[in-house]
């Protein structure tokens, strides 16, 4: 019970590192540009930074193609202001 408590501890705070780290292998800073290093990380790479199959499932959709969200108002759904009871 005991090890499976540290292990769930362990989890929570290595895999935002390990997906950075990923990346990091990926992508590098370069003055005020990124720069990409070319290469590729297979499964097992990934898994030795510590990401189980699901976390690396996770990361690959995270980074896929998405569609850029619409931030435009919509005036049709805008409502008058409430004036509050004492004024």
């Amino acid at each position: 019970m005991q090890k499976a408590r540290h292990e769930q501890s362990r989890r929570t705070w290595c895999t935002p590192w390990a997906e950075l780290e990923a990346l990091r292998k990926l992508v590098s800073p370069s003055g005020d540009t990124l720069a990409t290093s070319g290469q590729k990380l297979e499964q097992p790479a990934v898994e030795a930074l510590g990401l189980s199959k699901r976390e690396q499932d996770e990361l690959i959709a995270k980074l896929g193609p998405a569609e850029k969200p619409d931030f435009e108002l919509d005036m049709t759904q805008a409502k008058p202001p409430t004036t509050s009871p004492s004024g």
